[in-house]
């Protein structure tokens, strides 16, 4: 009986093997030539005509269905820009709703000729160098974040961290990769803030509002983020500039480092809130009236600091390199040495003891802060030193620093996301609603003097 069950089994595989031969002969039969298709016409050969040698064989044995070649009239496109799907006045719409300079967003904007440092000065084995370090870091810090993810530690620093690779990094490659993090992580962080009464803590505000000014470019949707953004900060504006901000207004020159450190940021945010979204996040105080007072900050130098570990040196270097940042959009636009003479004093005066303590976080920023008035290995000696510095300081998983005794997860990518940022070359855009915020206060301070 199971040898009879057999030979029916064996009987149904042939018959189904034959049956499959037959379909596919058949097919192959009755296909239509790919040249044919595409209204190729092979020439004809007098094979009685030709030697041996000239003569050619078909490709195939298989009848081939002639299709009739039907001509097609060019359909006439509006110009496009380059490497991109949307015309130059969609373009144009999309930067005036968005209340930005009229130019392509995305990773295949050519960046300017004064794309910088590296180009001025034949040092292309240095930049290589740099490139490879960057991306090593950017790739370590990408996957950082998803294993020790966390909204809390993480947050909007992370979305921070990609974004600016994204916006001006002259790598191609550098800008796309980021972008595509940054995209991944701020949908995520949109949907964060949304969450019942998280917008109601100040701190939240502030970084959802943040987040808001990084949308168009990543190309997301603001909505429904805005609209409830935009109550939050409304009701809380009218509890008092003091709620806002949390300290007194008034006494910003008697201000502790991280207080000033604080309201800087978060004037700085709502600045550029208002300036990207009119008509809403209108606080009253701008950064016309804290950059005075930053100017003023009394900076303690590495030699006359006597705290354990240097800790007040290393917050007020901290809060000078974010003035810096603060006043050139987190290195987006060009800056003068005359926007922040008394934290670039103080930079360049502790160079070098930043160096001495191997802090890579340090010397990370002040080598960022350092090209963003222009400077760089070819006519910089302290650019050059920190530049060598970081490349020799990587470890060899692609991060910086002795991130694994951090419990903070923003502590521990803190090392590399310094030293990416101080390595990375970069370009600036020009005439942007911010730049020309910026720039009538900063005129006005420096005649204030």
């Amino acid at each position: 009986m199971r040898r009879k069950e057999q030979q029916i089994a064996l009987f149904k595989i042939g018959f189904l093997t034959c049956f499959a031969m037959v379909c596919g002969w058949l097919f192959i039969q009755t296909e239509p030539s790919k040249e044919e298709d595409l209204g190729i016409q092979r020439p004809k050969v007098n094979f009685a005509k030709t030697k041996s040698s000239e003569r050619t064989r078909p490709r195939t044995r298989r009848k081939v269905r002639s299709v009739p070649k039907v001509a097609r009239k060019p359909k006439k496109r509006k110009p496009t820009s380059r490497k991109s799907g949307r015309s130059e006045a969609e373009w144009a719409a999309l930067a005036k709703r968005w209340r930005t300079p009229v130019q392509e967003p995305g990773v295949n904007r050519k960046p300017p000729p004064h794309c910088t440092d590296s180009v001025k000065h034949p040092v292309t084995s240095l930049r290589y160098k740099r490139d490879q370090a960057i991306i090593r870091g950017m790739k370590w810090m990408d996957a950082f974040a998803e294993r020790r993810w966390s909204f809390s530690s993480l947050g909007i620093d992370s979305v921070y961290i990609f974004i600016e690779l994204a916006e001006n990094s002259c790598n191609p490659y550098i800008r796309s990769y980021s972008l595509k993090v940054a995209q991944r992580l701020a949908s995520r962080m949109k949907g964060f803030y949304l969450l019942p009464k998280k917008l109601d803590n100040v701190g939240e505000l502030f970084d959802a509002m943040d987040l808001l000014t990084m949308l168009p470019f990543l190309k997301i949707s603001p909505q429904p983020l805005l609209t409830e953004t935009a109550k939050a900060f409304e009701r809380t504006r009218k509890k008092g500039l003091e709620k806002l901000y949390g300290v007194d207004m008034n006494a910003l020159t008697s201000l502790n480092n991280d207080d000033t450190f604080d309201v800087m940021i978060n004037i700085y945010i709502s600045d550029k809130a208002a300036l990207m979204y009119p008509g809403a996040f209108r606080s009253g105080v701008s950064l016309e009236k804290m950059l005075p007072v930053l100017r003023q900050y009394p900076y303690v130098y590495y030699k006359k600091d006597k705290s354990k570990n240097r800790k007040v040196f290393s917050d007020d270097a901290f809060l000078a390199t974010h003035v810096a940042f603060v006043v050139n959009n987190y290195s987006r636009l060009s800056m003068r040495i005359a926007d922040i003479p008394k934290a670039y004093k103080f930079l360049r005066d502790n160079f070098a003891h930043t160096l001495k303590m191997k802090d890579d976080e340090l010397v990370g920023e002040f080598v960022d802060v350092f090209r963003g008035v222009g400077l760089h290995e070819g006519n910089d000696a302290m650019v050059k030193q920190g530049t060598h510095f970081l490349l020799k300081s990587q470890n060899k998983d692609g991060s910086w620093g002795d991130w694994k005794k951090e419990k903070d997860a923003y502590d521990a990518i803190h090392y590399t996301w310094c030293a990416v940022h101080g390595l990375r070359e970069r370009f600036v855009y020009k005439n942007t609603l911010f730049e020309k915020h910026i720039r009538p206060i900063l005129k006005r301070i420096n005649k204030s003097k």
